[in-house]
């Protein structure tokens, strides 16, 4: 368990590296709209993972030994 535990932290972690704002402590605070926070998450999660499709990879691929899915694969499973 632990080793999907540190996945999720790198994948976090490219997360943050791509996106500003998911690093910003006071964009996220108790009063926010939490619709808006979640769109916001999401959306951050969508864009990181088309990143890694378009690069052929990232930590956790390269750790679990599996190329990601093509853009138009990815895609279409996203709809």
């Amino acid at each position: 368990m632990s080793c999907v535990r540190e996945e999720i932290e790198h994948y976090y972690g490219s997360l943050s590296d791509l996106w500003h704002l998911a690093r910003s402590k006071h964009h996220f605070r108790l009063g926010c709209d939490p619709d808006v926070v979640t769109n916001e998450i999401r959306m951050m999660f969508l864009l990181t993972n088309i990143h890694s499709c378009l690069r052929r990879g990232n930590t956790v691929s390269s750790v679990f030994e599996l190329l990601p899915p093509t853009i138009d694969e990815y895609l279409i499973t996203v709809n």
